[in-house]
């Protein structure tokens, strides 16, 4: 039996509970399809008058953290013993500002192929320089939460590490639903990652390949298993069944 099997790591209650989570996480994620018009019609950018929707539009990374936030709100209002108030409230903070460092670097693909321990430098001066000027208990817990995720050396930080990784999953069946999925073949040099997450599951669809780095990277991580259904939600609702290959993570 897969150590990923919902149906044994959460119960009844708490799996409706991760089905009404990816109901919510969904509906306000694709918001950002919503094309805001004042600024169209003023020329800000190219913009067809009585269409509401870009679907084809890039993602941004404020987007993603959008995401991330929608998560960590809505799993602590539904499983509220799992963190304090003050860590809910600085866990807010944390996502906010997590991917600030990529303004001056970019989004780094995770395929295996970055250099971690850079990135983390350089994120982590981004985020100390952008917390100066708030109030200093506040800006040195949130600097030290991000280091937690940096590095899952704490249950917050682990819990943040596995929101950032299944967003990204959770986003692209989003897609594939909308009819664009994304696919590993159209990737000029694969990774060893990205081969070991087609070999896994015997796909090259994104959400499959993807959602081999999440579950073997957060395994045995804090509330990963509120992650799990939340993702199992998503892919029933998506494809009609869990993942067929579940058992050869």
């Amino acid at each position: 039996m897969s150590n990923y099997d919902p149906d044994v790591l959460l119960s009844t209650n708490e799996y409706q509970k991760c089905q009404r989570i990816w109901q919510i996480y969904r509906i306000l994620k694709t918001e950002s399809e919503v094309i805001r018009s004042g600024f169209g019609t003023y020329g800000v950018y190219d913009y067809e008058v009585g269409v509401s929707f870009d679907m084809n539009r890039s993602e941004s990374d404020l987007e993603h953290t959008a995401g991330m936030q929608i998560l960590v709100m809505l799993i602590t209002a539904l499983f509220p013993d799992l963190f304090s108030e003050e860590d809910k409230q600085t866990m807010l903070y944390t996502t906010l500002i997590h991917e600030v460092g990529e303004r001056k670097f970019g989004d780094i693909p995770d395929d295996g192929n970055r250099d971690e321990e850079r990135k983390n430098r350089l994120e982590l001066e981004a985020v100390t320089d952008i917390l100066k000027g708030l109030p200093e208990d506040l800006a040195e817990k949130v600097r030290f939460d991000f280091m937690a995720m940096q590095t899952r050396s704490s249950k917050l930080g682990q819990f943040l590490y596995c929101a950032d990784k299944v967003e990204a999953v959770l986003q692209g069946l989003i897609y594939e639903d909308e009819g664009r999925g994304g696919d590993l073949k159209i990737k000029e040099n694969w990774t060893s990652q990205d081969r070991r997450g087609s070999e896994t599951t015997g796909s090259t669809a994104l959400a499959d390949v993807w959602a081999v780095h999440f579950l073997e990277v957060t395994s045995k991580m804090y509330a990963q298993k509120l992650f799990i259904g939340i993702l199992r939600a998503a892919v029933e609702d998506v494809r009609g069944e869990w993942f067929a290959w579940i058992n050869n993570v």
